[in-house]
């Protein structure tokens, strides 16, 4: 034992061996001096009991617990001094009941087999920390700051205890682990190594967070990493979330996605009201059975789309959050059901319903309001709302699928069948003032509508449009629209009726549908001199 009130200077090589023995306590300090090496060798477990300062090199190899704090002591690395953590386990530990810190201005070393464990509050910059093999546990708590890097084949991880982080970053190819401990970003930190795993515990504070690399948010609800804070966090442009199978993540900050984010058959939870932007480089996909993003019970958070979402889910995924598409978004449903079950949904962008060969459907629970851009639905797949109508205000609405709901057009809204196999089919009527467009590309592909119930045109406008590779003949003709009980009304006024190659198309209606004759086509030129014959003008 070593004790007493005077200071305690190691020099030379100095090896500090026990179980449990060879306590060095008392209340003065004891010093490793510049130049000096302290080493404790494999299986040995040693007493601390008074501060510690290191100007030389402490070597701590496989150590069962390594340095055990008694409740005075503190451990200092000075900026000339080295901690080494080798071997098998080594762990820098402390005693039952003590709160003691290892402060470290110089630099710490691991190159443990397998991982090292610091479970003592460390203050530190993570630039003065070089991780070089296997697993280094930072196990309870302290203070971090400074650019660290995880080299490959390496995780840096934070397990347990309470961390202030005052502008962390991480980076390289290995890779960060949060599993247990609590860390308060107080400015703006990045977890940027190649892989990244949120498996528990929770990140809050006011500072921002940036995830680059790959990234995994693993958790059970509160159990389970929840992002908390008023800070933001940002999935950097390259970057990838993935929230897998059977995790139920929680988001209680803002979040822009500039990435990939993938939501795979798990819950991705909004527990306060903040919003996920996607931005223009950003990708949310939707995946496996049952993928959900949605918001807690009195929370209105919100979704706000400029990137692409894309939905294949086997089943059905599940938007609770209320959705908007911007001008530039691009919503996707590529199998499957996307339903959208909180509010509205404005679309100002493009949204494509299927691809033709995997039906799809897109379910919004309230009013689907198609604002400018476009909705594309294809053959076989299906746009529904579940309480309200399609309001068709600005855009186009287009496609060889079905809309389940009332569609009512108005402003500069356009409905039309895009020319694609089979019709567009509306199963529950047609209203409003806005614009009914037909395009004829030849004798049989050509725009058609067709409608189960009463169609009312007498505020529609109609605008037709003839392909510049085709020529109509006289007496060809063109049903355009059909209804299943009544087309009701004529179209208000009709633009493009003049064929291009000569000719025009006369506009029918009865009662259950409306059709185009060509007449007025002239003759072929029999001379081939393009002689005008003025009574076919």
């Amino acid at each position: 034992t070593i004790t007493g009130a005077g200071n305690v200077s190691i020099g030379g090589k100095a090896t500090w061996i026990g179980d449990f023995g060879t306590p060095i306590t008392g209340t003065g300090t004891v010093n490793i001096v510049s130049g000096a090496k302290l080493t404790i060798p494999s299986g040995t477990s040693v007493t601390l009991g008074r501060p510690m300062t290191n100007d030389g090199t402490i070597t701590v190899n496989n150590s069962t617990f390594g340095l055990i704090y008694g409740s005075s002591a503190s451990l200092t690395n000075e900026t000339d001094g080295v901690i080494k953590l080798t071997g098998a386990s080594p762990v820098i530990n402390e005693g039952s009941g003590a709160s003691l810190t290892f402060t470290n201005s110089g630099t710490l070393k691991s190159s443990a087999t397998g991982t090292a464990t610091i479970a003592v509050a460390i203050t530190t910059s993570m630039a003065k920390v070089h991780l070089k093999t296997g697993s280094l546990a930072l196990a309870n708590g302290g203070t971090l700051s400074g650019s660290g890097t995880v080299p490959a084949s390496t995780t840096m991880m934070f397990t347990g205890g309470g961390f202030a982080v005052n502008g962390m970053a991480l980076s390289g190819p290995g890779t960060t682990q949060l599993s247990g401990a609590f860390l308060t970003i107080n400015t703006a930190t990045t977890l940027g190594t190649a892989v990244s795993q949120l498996t528990s515990g929770t990140i809050t504070g006011a500072g921002n967070v940036s995830i680059g690399g790959k990234a995994t948010w693993i958790g059970n609800g509160n159990s389970g990493t929840p992002i908390e804070g008023t800070g933001t966090v940002n999935v950097e442009s390259g970057a990838t979330l993935t929230i897998p199978t059977g995790a139920d993540v929680w988001l209680y900050r803002p979040m822009t996605n500039d990435g990939t984010i993938t939501v795979n058959n798990s819950q991705f939870l909004f527990r306060s009201s903040v919003s996920l932007t996607n931005e223009k480089d950003g990708v949310i996909n939707l995946t496996g059975a049952n993928p959900a993003i949605n918001d807690a019970i009195g929370v209105s958070a919100t979704v706000t789309n400029s990137g692409t979402l894309n939905s294949s889910a086997t089943g059905t995924a599940t938007v609770g959050v209320s959705t908007t598409n911007q001008s530039a978004g691009n919503l996707m449903v590529d199998g499957g059901t996307l339903s959208l079950t909180n509010g509205a949904f404005p679309n100002s962008g493009s949204v494509m319903i299927g691809d033709g060969s995997t039906p799809s459907t897109l379910t919004v629970a309230y009013q689907y309001q198609q604002l400018a851009g476009s909705t594309t639905i294809a053959i076989g797949s299906t746009l529904t709302t579940t309480s309200s109508d399609v309001a068709l205000s600005g855009g186009v609405l287009e496609g060889a699928g079905t809309v389940t709901s009332s569609v009512v057009s108005s402003g500069t809204g356009v409905l039309e069948n895009g020319s694609l196999a089979g019709p567009l089919f509306l199963s529950d009527g047609y209203s409003g003032s806005g614009m009914v467009q037909a395009v004829i590309t030849s004798v049989t592909v050509f725009d058609k509508i067709s409608i189960t119930g009463t169609a009312t045109l007498s505020s529609s406008n109609l605008a037709l449009s003839t392909n510049s590779n085709f020529a109509p003949a006289n007496g060809q003709t063109f049903t355009i629209l059909m209804c299943s009980v009544s087309c009701s009304g004529q179209f208000a006024s009709i633009s493009g009726s003049a064929i291009p190659t000569g000719g025009s198309y006369q506009v029918s209606y009865t009662a259950t549908s409306v059709f185009l004759t060509v007449v007025g086509v002239p003759p072929p030129d029999p001379t081939g001199k393009n002689i005008a014959f003025s009574k076919y003008a």
